[in-house]
């Protein structure tokens, strides 16, 4: 059992693109990492749908840490031709990203935009609140137990099928240019 992560890439970065930003970066997480990957996967094939060529100077792994996050995101914005969004392969770097396009007096989602992943409580507490991708923890935990249940019963006969979870994409105040196109 899974979380399609490759589609949560592409929902966060198709929502980016639906929105009308172009130059979207990517703090991608370890390269060595699976969902770090398959998120960045995600992010590619939203792009390609939208024809639209990413720039692979924004394309930036570095770790699951928020000031990890906050130093990238620094380096994006000092760029000559800084994106005009980030996408955040978690919620604990778009809380970097955050801090440092906030630093800068950038304003969300008019400046850049922002999305990130979990969908962990803090991103609807900030301002603006952040646009992210709910990985479905509690579904996640039940099919889990069920499993390990059928597991305890039928070892033998249980079945191997893999089971993947949708993500769904949140759209808040931080990338929200067109609010009409909100409804996902």
């Amino acid at each position: 059992m899974r979380l399609d992560n490759e589609e949560g890439g592409f929902l966060a970065t198709d929502h980016l693109l639906e929105q009308g930003y172009k130059r979207i970066a990517i703090l991608a997480g370890p390269k060595n990492l699976g969902i770090s990957n398959s998120r960045l996967d995600g992010y590619l094939a939203a792009h390609r749908k939208h024809k639209v060529k990413p720039d692979q100077a924004l394309i930036v792994h570095c770790d699951f840490n928020q000031d990890y996050a906050f130093f990238a995101t620094e380096e994006l914005l000092s760029m000559k031709k800084r994106p005009d969004a980030i996408f955040t392969i978690s919620d604990r770097m778009a809380i970097g990203a955050m801090l440092s396009i906030k630093k800068r007096g950038l304003k969300m989602p008019g400046d850049i935009g922002l999305v990130g992943f979990n969908n962990e409580p803090v991103v609807s507490l900030v301002t603006p609140m952040i646009s992210s991708v709910e990985q479905p923890s509690f579904d996640l935990g039940k099919a889990a137990a069920k499993l390990f249940i059928e597991a305890m019963h039928d070892y033998e006969g249980m079945r191997s099928a893999e089971r993947v979870l949708k993500p769904k994409l949140f759209a808040r105040e931080s990338s929200l240019r067109f609010p009409a196109k909100a409804g996902k």
